[in-house]
């Protein structure tokens, strides 16, 4: 079965930008959630300390509104996916300020859960010695992450699906100009098979091509002259064979004349 040189190297140049673009984009993911969940956790005791005061002062007097505002505020960007405020002994729960699932989501879920975060809840208690008012509770969001990580990936493709259809035009174009000299050859031995021994091949540039145009052409070459050659002995035979058939005839005159 015959196959395109045009398909083949097409085929496989897609291919090449395809596996280099899954493999940056693979390294890239891989370089950037290493480091992740390690950095997500610092940000959220950072921030947990920084709100402790902020919530103190609502609970103290008793404003679980005001406390619970507080929390709501301080998760305006989610940076907690979870937030929840719980009793003095962690378990009982006073409010829940866990934003809604998928609220701002920038990246679709499926390619969240692709890249599997794995991230613990942090506690921390809400206390002025020796009084213990509630215990905060949040998980950290890794929606920030996942919305660089998409956008990155989106641009990646979209640079590979430019650089690809720009591949695939430079070599189509490549292709043209390089085969023009292979169906040249092509049909310049369909004509000297058909009997066309005058048939000659222009000289390629190509080095890859070059040769075997040259070696053509000397076959042809030979091959005419050796034709011509057959054809001039040919001629000889024919033009001896008359000279000996005439001069039986004459001798057969002779004979009979006597």
């Amino acid at each position: 079965m015959t196959q395109s040189l045009r398909a083949l190297l097409l085929g496989l140049t897609s291919l090449a930008v395809l596996v280099v673009t899954v493999c940056d984009l693979a390294v890239s993911v891989k370089m950037r959630t290493d480091t992740a969940e390690s950095q997500l956790t610092e940000n959220t005791q950072r921030l947990l300390a920084a709100s402790k005061p902020l919530l103190l002062n609502a609970l103290v007097v008793g404003d679980l509104a005001s406390a619970e505002q507080t929390v709501r505020n301080l998760n305006a960007h989610r940076v907690w996916r979870q937030v929840r405020l719980y009793e003095p002994d962690g378990q009982a729960l006073i409010f829940d300020a866990s934003p809604g699932p998928g609220e701002g989501r920038q990246a679709p879920a499926w390619f969240a859960r692709l890249l599997r975060f794995d991230l613990s809840e942090a506690r921390m208690e809400i206390a002025a010695a020796p009084t213990v008012y509630a215990v905060l509770a949040v998980v950290p969001s890794a929606e920030e992450l996942e919305a660089a990580l998409w956008h990155e990936m989106r641009t990646m493709v979209t640079f590979a699906v430019v650089l690809l259809g720009t591949l695939i035009v430079l070599l189509h174009l490549i292709l043209v100009y390089g085969l023009r000299s292979v169906r040249a050859l092509r049909e310049s031995a369909t004509r000297f098979g058909a009997g066309d021994l005058t048939v000659r091949m222009p000289e390629s540039r190509l080095a890859e091509i070059a040769p075997t145009i040259t070696a053509f052409n000397i076959m042809a070459q030979n091959l005419e002259g050796l034709m011509a050659r057959l054809r001039a002995k040919e001629a000889a035979n024919r033009e001896l064979a008359a000279s000996v058939e005439q001069a039986e005839e004459a001798i057969l005159t002779l004979d009979l004349g006597r």
